[in-house]
């Protein structure tokens, strides 16, 4: 995925997460369109970014939108915002930077291309555009001839030089600083994706934990183990099945001691061809109006055991309710169990909590 959108219709707010490069990972036109049909319904957005840049063309229809957007736009930047994904997030209304964070800004260039080879058409419109990045960067004050500089000669910013340059509004503290601020720049940007990654993972063995009828905080081994169970029980419950209908075969003559072998690896290999052929039989034993004190050759047996056949698969499938917590603790599982939404506002607006919450929810499972 991209990018996610998350939307909160109560508090009227929505949430992108612009994590890769845009124009490869990310569809700079296609997010332009998501934040202006967002921006019908939203009062704020939050765009936290993880990005070292990427094409200019799309990167400018983001910009674009956020400039027109009517509501209010919150960039956060999260681990790298580097080349145009530091002007979409200065384009914001409001922009904040994690401690640890880096950005950078340099003059827009054609890839693979040096300014020597350009034509005059080109060179000037790679002019237009520079000073139409330049104008974005300046507009929290910083002059911008300064700006015009440090973009000549691709300045990276850390998150204090960043909001002293007047590129962000603020720094949020973070107890990640010493652990994260002296990563280069590809380390920092693949922590901080592969974290969202492994995120993402969790919250799908939550996912699949629930159904099983396990805890939300289940080991993968005990959810392996689980599905493996819940396999030998269907596979049980089929033999049983398959059982049944050898008998059946066997009161009504199908099944006999020389075949009885075939129709046990028939019933393995194509078990709808093996109740089938038993079908066959019962329905021409039932015409010419045979039937045992027992009705094993009643054709309506055999329906029944079909029907049982397919609920007990079914039921199998449907696996029991996760239990309860009644402890009304609001860790990391209440959360992803009864309000996720508030798990992505807290990532944004109280990041402290946010990485205690991971935190302690990881020490739990290791």
């Amino acid at each position: 995925m991209a990018y996610e959108r998350i939307v909160n219709k109560e508090k009227r707010e929505a949430t992108i997460r612009m994590y890769g490069v845009i124009g490869r990972d990310i569809d700079g036109n296609q997010m332009a369109h998501d934040l202006a049909e967002l921006d019908r319904d939203a009062d704020t957005i939050h765009i936290l970014i993880n990005s070292e840049g990427g094409s200019v063309a799309q990167g400018l229809s983001i910009v674009s939108t956020i400039l027109s957007s009517k509501s209010y736009i919150h960039a956060h930047i999260n681990g790298i915002a580097a080349s145009m994904a530091a002007v979409v997030a200065v384009s914001a209304d409001k922009v904040s930077m994690q401690d640890y964070a880096k950005l950078m800004i340099h003059d827009p260039f054609f890839a693979g291309i040096g300014k020597e080879k350009l034509s005059g058409k080109d060179i000037k419109a790679l002019n237009s555009i520079t000073d139409s990045l330049r104008t974005i960067l300046a507009r929290r004050g910083c002059d911008k001839d300064r700006i015009a500089s440090l973009m000549k000669d691709e300045t990276w910013f850390s998150a204090s030089e960043a909001q002293e340059a007047g590129l962000v509004d603020e720094v949020t503290t973070t107890p990640r600083k010493e652990e994260l601020s002296n990563l280069s720049v590809p380390e920092l940007m693949n922590r901080i994706m592969n974290e969202y990654q492994s995120s993402n993972k969790k919250t799908n063995m939550k996912e699949i934990a629930k159904k099983l009828g396990l805890p939300e905080n289940a080991t993968e081994q005990q959810i392996l183990d689980a599905i493996g169970e819940k396999d030998r029980t269907v596979n049980e419950q089929k033999q049983s099945v398959v059982d049944t209908l050898l008998a059946f075969g066997k009161k009504n003559g199908k099944v006999t001691d020389k075949n009885e072998e075939r129709m046990k690896r028939l019933a393995l290999a194509d078990f709808d061809l093996f109740a089938e052929m038993i079908s066959d039989v019962a329905e021409e034993d039932q015409e010419e109006g045979h039937d045992d004190e027992d009705n094993l050759t009643r054709k309506p047996s055999f329906k029944v055991e079909n029907r049982r056949l397919t609920d007990v698969i079914n039921q199998a499938q449907k696996g029991k309710k996760a239990p309860h917590d009644g402890s009304g603790s609001r860790n990391w599982d209440w959360y992803q169990k009864n309000d996720p939404e508030a798990l992505l506002r807290m990532e944004v607006e109280e990041p402290q909590k946010f990485n205690r919450l991971r935190n302690e929810y990881e020490s739990s499972i290791m």
